[in-house]
């Protein structure tokens, strides 16, 4: 591209049902639908599917949720959650996960004897490792 801003292309999988009108939010302009002639494997999402959109932008979560469908780039992010009571204990673990392309908001909340965060890592270990961090402070 020479003089213009570079888009980012978006491709959505549907895993569920070869794409068909009525099978994908038709309130956005994709750049291009493939079906396959099968359901295949994909390395990208690690799962078969149906066939791909293309789009420029960012579809909301919730209409990913709402048409089932799965992005290419989709990562697994863990919940630390840490409560921190005014005793001085501290309890630290794993207490979700989540598929979604974007790091989820991590969050505090001050209740009467203690305090809990819940912060969210893009890896295993990075998450273990400050489970071990929070139980050692």
């Amino acid at each position: 591209m020479t003089g213009g801003k570079e888009r980012n292309i978006m491709k959505y999988y549907n895993t569920q049902r070869p794409i068909t009108p009525g099978t994908y939010p038709s309130d956005y302009e994709f750049e291009k639908i493939v079906n396959f002639d099968e359901k295949i494997y994909i390395k990208e999402i690690d799962r078969e599917a149906w066939g791909y959109l293309e789009i420029g932008c960012l579809l909301p979560d919730d209409v990913i949720k709402e048409w089932e469908l799965t992005p290419e780039n989709l990562k697994t992010f863990y919940c630390v959650t840490i409560a921190i009571y005014d005793d001085g204990r501290v309890t630290a673990g794993i207490t979700s996960t989540v598929q979604s392309i974007k790091k989820p908001l991590s969050k505090y909340k001050n209740l009467r004897r203690k305090d809990i965060y819940n912060d969210w890592f893009a890896t295993l270990e990075e998450a273990q490792a400050f489970i071990k961090e929070a139980k050692q402070a």
